[in-house]
């Protein structure tokens, strides 16, 4: 009961009141007297929206709508984006999230999503952009490209900044520092070498469509896609290169062919489909060594047996064992005859 006093008094006392109860526990406060983020008519189907900050937020929001209730499931997408797949009269709003789970959310529980034009990097997979949430939201987090980690420096200042997150399905599972997303020696643009690096199928298939060119030779390296591929043991890739045109026999500065960088990686799949494809299994490096040299310098005898077979070279014998070989059958060379990276 409020104390004896003034009529003024006992509104300021109600009002103070009120606001006490419903402060959070993490001392932010959200009273109902605050806007919500977004009304029903500034929801358009297709937008790109998160919920509120907190599940407090979102609970007190859920709990003036008795057409719809909030569920523990809807807990781990507090914060995450989602596009907005439907509305009800209602003023319900149907959100569909990166892992393909749907939830209905009050459209007062909801804000739009303002990220910024994204980047691709080399250390990852999809496009990342500045974070639009506030340090409070995004807490203490580590780049997971250099490991160091941001420390809350007071007045709302923290020592790494706002980190850059993956727009992709990780999302805030995955941030890299300012400085690693801008000193990588790039222009933060896709390429064919960064899709064929990291096995991004469709990232390959959407830049060749636009007239990329596959046997465009790569600053320093003078790698082609098609050698990155290889290098990495993307087999979908390389098929996707050669059928575009690739060149399965482009030699680099140093003289090395794609077949020269699968068969020291011991990229048995690559290997095959470069053989099967036109790759030369007599070109020399600038060591004058050949692909099935550099096979025999770390013992990798699958190669050696897939390169002899193609020249013709195989025995009997030799058959059984290259029936049905994949990279799963190279494992136990690994362990015996690690890759000698220095005869590249």
């Amino acid at each position: 009961m409020a104390p004896n006093c003034s009529k003024n008094s006992r509104l300021l006392y109600q009002k103070k009141k009120r606001k006490k109860e419903a402060t959070l526990n993490n001392g932010c406060s959200y009273t109902c007297s605050n806007p919500p983020d977004m009304k029903f008519s500034d929801v358009i189907v297709g937008m790109e929206v998160l919920s509120l900050r907190t599940e407090y937020e979102v609970q007190f929001e859920f709990a003036k709508h008795p057409s719809i209730a909030y569920v523990d499931t809807t807990r781990p997408y507090i914060g995450l984006r989602g596009i907005v797949t439907n509305k009800d009269m209602r003023t319900i709003v149907k959100v569909q999230f990166k892992d393909q789970n749907i939830i209905w959310f009050p459209a007062s529980a909801l804000r739009a999503s303002v990220l910024k034009k994204g980047r691709f990097t080399p250390y990852h997979n999809h496009e990342v952009a500045e974070s639009d949430l506030s340090m409070n939201e995004v807490g203490r987090w580590t780049c997971k490209n250099c490991s160091l980690q941001a420390t809350d420096q007071g007045n709302g200042v923290w020592s790494l900044g706002t980190p850059w997150v993956c727009m992709g399905i990780c999302e805030t599972n995955y941030m890299l520092c300012r400085p690693c997303v801008f000193n990588i020696g790039g222009s933060g643009l896709a390429d064919l070498w960064m899709a064929a690096k990291l096995g991004n199928h469709s990232l390959l298939e959407d830049l060749l469509a636009e007239g990329h060119d596959p046997n465009e030779k790569k600053e320093l390296t003078t790698w082609t896609p098609v050698q990155t591929a290889a290098k990495y043991g993307q087999e979908k890739c390389i098929r996707l290169l050669l059928e575009a045109g690739g060149d399965p026999n482009f030699r680099d500065i140093d003289g090395r062919s794609a077949l020269h960088l699968a068969a020291i990686g011991g990229h048995v799949d690559c290997t095959k489909y470069l053989l099967a494809h036109g790759a030369k299994t007599n070109i020399l490096n600038k060591t004058g060594k050949s692909p099935r040299m550099l096979a025999n310098s770390v013992g990798n005898h699958v190669i050696i047996h897939l390169i002899d077979e193609h020249e013709g070279r195989y025995s009997a014998q030799d058959e059984e064992l290259l029936s049905n070989m994949g990279d799963d059958d190279v494992d136990d060379f690994d362990e015996e005859y690690p890759h000698a990276a220095a005869e590249l």
